[in-house]
């Protein structure tokens, strides 16, 4: 997966305004009732209006998922942020406090062309922010079709 969220700058209103690149590659293998996935993602470049700032952000990501009934499955993993470096904060990953990983647990509940996933992660921005570790939750509907 390659994208720049630049879409909407095509307005006049938004002329002039960036939003860094990402680049995301991963792999799956699914082994029974276990999937395990690795996948990289990398944001790079300018963002902001006429004060352009940098990022440079690097992150490996590991976990498995269990799928204990069709209805039902868990996941855990880890976030480990390789590089960490914006203009406006210097270099986060030196000041996110030790063991610079960030754990990930979640549950997914199916019905039909349904997904409702939670998961608690580390927040690595947080944890820079105030030098400690801190946690994040999310909650996602998902749709296939």
């Amino acid at each position: 997966m390659f994208k720049n969220l630049v879409g909407f700058a095509l307005e006049d209103k938004y002329r002039g305004f960036e939003l860094p690149r990402y680049f995301t590659l991963g792999v799956s293998r699914r082994t029974g009732s276990l999937t395990m996935a690795f996948d990289s993602e990398y944001i790079w470049g300018q963002f902001g209006g006429r004060d352009q700032k940098t990022v440079d952000i690097w992150m490996l990501r590991a976990g498995v998922e269990k799928r204990f009934y069709s209805w039902l499955a868990g996941r855990m993993g880890l976030i480990y942020p390789v590089i960490a470096r914006t203009s406006t904060l210097g270099d986060l990953r030196d000041d996110i406090p030790s063991p610079k990983l960030g754990p990930t647990l979640g549950l997914s509940f199916y019905c039909d062309d349904w997904q409702m996933d939670f998961s608690l992660h580390a927040d690595p921005a947080m944890s820079y922010i105030e030098q400690k570790g801190a946690v994040a939750a999310m909650l996602s509907l998902l749709y296939s079709f």
